[in-house]
């Protein structure tokens, strides 16, 4: 069955590969924008189930 979701172990192609990828720990989110933010537009945001750093990372203050 098709589903708009991402799943754990699915796999997402996307093209053209012209997209930033933006990762908001703080609000656990995974924005995708087509070009950059400055010079494309927003495409998607998905909700992050989890967010897991390295022992001792810790996420950089928001600007």
């Amino acid at each position: 069955m098709l589903s708009t979701n991402l799943q754990p172990g699915d796999h997402l192609f996307v093209f053209p590969l012209d997209f930033e990828i933006v990762v908001d720990i703080s609000s656990k989110t995974v924005q995708l924008w087509r070009g950059t933010r400055e010079k494309g537009y927003f495409f998607k945001e998905y909700q992050a189930l989890e967010v897991r750093l390295p022992p001792g990372m810790k996420h950089p203050p928001r600007p």
